[in-house]
């Protein structure tokens, strides 16, 4: 199993989530990309290992997905720090070199 193997909840099965995810919304945004990153990798052991309960499996498997919209949304943030910079940079080397 992989990071890309873990797919979003129909639209229906959302409000599976949105019981708890009221209280862990707050601890997720805070999260760095690498903390996120490391607990998917531990989700998807458990998952591969398949020994937990049914239960504990849906919920792993619910808070991989919330863990992997927010990763997404972190890449994309910097993708747009990144186009900024690059859209500076000819600017900036036009007035240096007046």
């Amino acid at each position: 199993m992989d990071l890309m193997d873990l797919k979003p909840l129909e639209p229906h099965d959302h409000k599976l989530m949105t019981q708890k995810s009221d209280v862990t919304d707050a601890a997720l945004a805070e999260m760095s990309f690498e903390e996120a990153v490391a607990e998917i990798e531990a989700i998807v052991e458990r998952l591969e290992q398949g020994e937990a309960p049914l239960d504990q499996s849906v919920r792993d498997y619910e808070r991989g997905i919330a863990l992997k919209l927010h990763c997404e949304e972190l890449l994309r943030q910097a993708q747009l720090r990144i186009e900024t910079i690059e859209a500076r940079k000819p600017a900036e080397n036009t007035t240096e070199s007046s």
